[in-house]
């Protein structure tokens, strides 16, 4: 797996578009969506913002070494993430891409490159499951999935998948919907209190909460994102000024396109022209 498929599977892991993933990394869309396909190398200090954002080992991202989970214990992902909200009442589709998530396929490479210990699987409902995949140097990657259904009966799919590609079928662990919502808020607390249930040791559990720093540094942070009230209030304000106004997508599109030409001048990627 190299850089841009990297790039790709951390996209996919947090359902974030090109454009969001580009604001993670304080670079412009256009630079990155190079990057991803393969015709720009990843600025380093672009690599070192990722690298803090979610959790992963720069080195593994830039393909000089190392295995994903490098110096992190313990790495939580809520998947669908909570900043999936905003599209509430919609189809989820264009994020999610439902038949066939880029998160599964590379997995397998993310095993690879990190050993497989063993794997929990904790329901606390049909739309709530908890994977906790253990790999090599007792290092841990916790998977809330958060699965509403969105309309569709087909609950647990996401989860279902994930059981399908790794190598080992998971132990089976039960827990109430309130422990579960603690979890995916990064309650440690409550994590270890999960890991208690799936028979990790104190010894291990000790482990995780010494490294609880670089726990919550790895732990996605949608604070200041879209998730934030005041942000997600002034984006619809302006939907419905969209709506009210009857204004068109290419009206849009036009001074997006404009914005982002703007970016790559300040950046001096184009020249003004």
């Amino acid at each position: 797996m190299d850089t841009p498929s990297r790039l790709r599977f951390l996209r996919s892991l947090h359902c974030l578009t090109q454009i969001e993933m580009a604001r993670h990394a304080d670079i412009s869309r256009t630079y990155y969506a190079l990057t991803e396909s393969g015709k720009k190398k990843l600025p380093k200090q672009a690599a070192a913002v990722i690298s803090k954002k979610f959790g992963v080992n720069q080195s593994w991202l830039l393909g000089t070494g190392g295995t994903p989970l490098d110096g992190t214990k313990l790495l939580l992902v809520v998947f669908p993430p909570p900043h999936l909200n905003l599209y509430e009442g919609k189809s989820h589709s264009s994020r999610l891409n439902q038949k066939s998530p880029a998160l599964f396929p590379l997995l397998a490479d993310f095993l690879a490159e990190n050993p497989l210990n063993d794997f929990w699987l904790g329901t606390a409902s049909m739309e709530r499951r908890l994977a906790l995949i253990n790999f090599s140097n007792d290092q841990y990657l916790l998977i809330c999935f958060n699965e509403d259904g969105n309309g569709n009966a087909n609950y647990g799919h996401y989860s279902r998948m994930l059981v399908n590609h790794l190598p080992i079928p998971p132990k089976m662990v039960q827990l109430d919907q309130v422990h579960f919502i603690k979890i995916e808020q990064g309650s440690l607390t409550d994590i270890l209190r999960f890991f208690d249930l799936c028979g990790i040791s104190q010894k291990k559990q000790a482990d995780i909460k010494n490294g609880s720093p670089k726990f919550h540094r790895s732990h996605y942070d949608l604070n200041n994102s879209l998730l934030n009230p005041a942000r997600r209030e002034l984006l619809e304000r302006i939907v419905d000024n969209i709506d009210a106004n009857d204004i068109r997508l290419s009206e849009i599109a036009t001074l997006l396109e404009k914005q982002f030409r703007g970016d790559l001048i300040d950046t001096g990627m184009i020249h003004k022209t």
